[in-house]
């Protein structure tokens, strides 16, 4: 039973709280992004080349990913294409598109 107990890590709960924080930041600077909010340049030199500052960027440009595939400006969402992927997936009988 001693075993069990030294064998268990001290920093593991640590570190998932640090995970989901981390995460919980980067969901904030993209959905700062995305809500086209600025940051003061002066702020946003201290972050640049920084996970939070890319985060922010996506958002901002409108970049996110579906179905493992990722949209931005240089690959616009298109929602029949998205719609055939789906109707082949699932096969058209099961998924039909409301006229």
């Amino acid at each position: 039973m001693d075993d069990k107990l030294e064998s268990q890590s001290p920093t593991k709960p640590s570190s998932t709280l640090y995970c989901r924080l981390k995460v919980r930041l980067l969901q904030q600077a993209y959905f700062t992004g995305y809500a086209k909010k600025q940051i003061p340049r002066s702020i946003r030199r201290l972050l640049a080349r920084t996970e939070i500052h890319r985060a922010w960027l996506d958002g901002y440009n409108g970049c996110f990913t579906q179905d493992g595939i990722k949209y931005g400006p240089a690959n616009p969402y298109s929602a029949e294409k998205h719609d055939s992927a789906l109707m082949e997936r699932f096969g058209a009988a099961e998924f039909e598109l409301p006229c």
